[in-house]
């Protein structure tokens, strides 16, 4: 049985393979200049609740399609414990830190919103990532 014919189905695509069309949204348009940024501080290689918002919520295609249509980009800052950095990353992660107020907490989410240069936190509480959608969306509501 031969699920396609030599007709065309774009839709085809979309049945056959979910992920690859997520893939794909997620890769166009990156903006040089987005209108926010979620700074995620983290310890990559030893916080178990910065492993487990990758898993979650990062790491869900259609939290990242959310993101590119929101036009938020991700910058992670890392204060790993095993993981060598170089000496500019350090200092550059420590500026970060300062400028946003971090208190070492791990995770800790800030969303920037980079036209007013206004932030706020966002607290992971084990949501998934269509749950933490949510939350940054509400959240862009009060920068408005």
């Amino acid at each position: 049985m031969t699920l396609l014919s030599n007709k065309s189905y774009p839709f085809a695509l979309v049945v056959l393979v979910p992920s690859l069309l997520v893939l794909l949204l997620s890769s166009f348009s990156k903006n040089p200049n987005p209108s926010y940024k979620l700074v995620v501080f983290e310890g990559s290689d030893w916080c178990a609740n910065c492993i487990r918002f990758e898993e979650n919520v990062l790491s869900d295609p259609l939290f990242k399609v959310f993101l590119e249509k929101e036009d938020i980009q991700v910058e992670r800052i890392d204060f790993p414990q095993r993981k060598k950095q170089d000496k500019a990353t350090k200092t550059y992660n420590a500026q970060v830190a300062d400028q946003l107020g971090f208190q070492g907490i791990f995770p800790t989410l800030v969303l920037v919103d980079l036209q007013n240069n206004t932030h706020q936190e966002i607290h992971y509480k084990n949501q998934n990532g269509a749950e933490f959608k949510v939350l940054i969306r509400s959240q862009l509501t009060n920068f408005n």
